[in-house]
């Protein structure tokens, strides 16, 4: 039985990348910042993905997403491939 080709990512998000030379680990090439999601945080958002920058009020670019917004940025991110999401604690 001959095994389905796979399918090419839809933007360069899905072009994974290992992760490191000890890790089978595969990661998209750009990560996710969670630091807005669910809490107040103090200081401005920067966003370098332009996709997502239409789903983001005005309103919350200096605060915090609310839980609708962040799974619409959830959403949008791994839809578009990415599946890193940096959740640091800090």
């Amino acid at each position: 039985m001959a095994s389905s080709p796979v399918p090419s990512p839809k933007t360069q998000l899905g072009v994974n990348r290992v992760l490191g030379p000890n890790c089978s680990l595969k990661v998209s090439p750009l990560c996710l910042g969670a630091m807005n999601f669910g809490r107040n945080m103090n200081g401005a958002l920067c966003l370098s993905l332009g996709f997502l920058c239409s789903l983001i009020p005005r309103s919350a670019v200096s605060g915090t997403f609310d839980k609708e917004t962040t799974y619409k940025i959830l959403d949008e991110f791994r839809a578009s491939g990415g599946n890193f999401v940096d959740t640091a604690n800090m």
